[in-house]
């Protein structure tokens, strides 16, 4: 995932800057990384943290409340298609 990151963080503003319109790659290319990051946002969901004690939290309802107070929001941005905007 800290692959795919680094190249938006690379690509986004170079195709902002500097393309007028959007290939038909380009835009598959933006599908597709929007559906991994969404896959991400719905495993964020099921994955167990270690709580500030060290104990693994499995419980569901518990992992969700952590995440959706914590990185949901961004992740969930993250997630937006950049042609939607």
């Amino acid at each position: 995932m800290l692959l795919l990151i680094f190249f938006l963080s690379v690509t986004v503003p170079f195709r902002i800057s500097f393309e007028s319109d959007p290939t038909y790659d380009w835009i598959m290319l933006d599908i597709i990384i929007d559906a991994l990051f969404s896959v991400d946002v719905m495993f964020n969901f099921f994955t167990a943290y270690e709580d500030e004690n060290g104990e693994l939290v499995v419980n569901r309802i518990k992992i969700a409340k952590t995440y959706m107070k914590s990185w949901f929001f961004v992740d969930l941005i993250s997630s937006i298609p950049i042609t939607a905007i």
